[in-house]
């Protein structure tokens, strides 16, 4: 056996094993270690509870109105369109489509998943509203903090 520094080094045959002296104690074994444990966890829950609360919230609120302040003009040319592409029709090549088609596919699926009437259309909008917001908030989150984010997705 040869020592060198702070290592000792070990020959067998044609491969050495290098011994390191023994390791520094680090964070984990710290007697810090729980109290950094458990702030990583109250971090964790805390993070969950804000974003469950800023989903909620703003799935109350643009529920509360997800029925009322209808234009007849505008959901009566979408839901036009709508059922057109459930009849096999394509925007834009057989009838006169105001956007650019790809609303009317989806105002069809609508259709076809939640009925034939003008509140399918704003309960796809409403599932699409409920995907939007934790993109959102996570994106803002990278920007500022918990509560500003929290505050700014709501």
């Amino acid at each position: 056996m040869v020592l060198r520094g702070d290592e000792k080094s070990l020959k067998l045959g044609a491969t050495e094993i290098l011994a390191a002296s023994p390791p520094q104690p680090t964070l984990l074994q710290s007697p810090v270690a729980p109290r950094a444990r458990f702030l990583e966890v109250k971090s964790r829950v805390i993070r969950q509870f804000v974003f469950a609360t800023v989903l909620l919230l703003s799935a109350l609120y643009a529920g509360k109105g997800l029925k009322r302040g209808w234009f007849p003009w505008d959901e009566g040319i979408l839901a036009q369109s709508a059922e057109a592409v459930l009849h096999g029709e394509l925007p834009h090549r057989d009838y006169l489509e105001i956007y650019t088609g790809g609303l009317s596919y989806l105002n069809a699926a609508a259709f076809r998943l939640f009925g034939t009437n003008l509140a399918s259309m704003r309960y796809m909008l409403f599932l699409f509203f409920l995907l939007w917001v934790p993109a959102f908030y996570y994106a803002v989150l990278r920007f500022v903090s918990m509560s500003v984010a929290g505050a700014s997705s709501v």
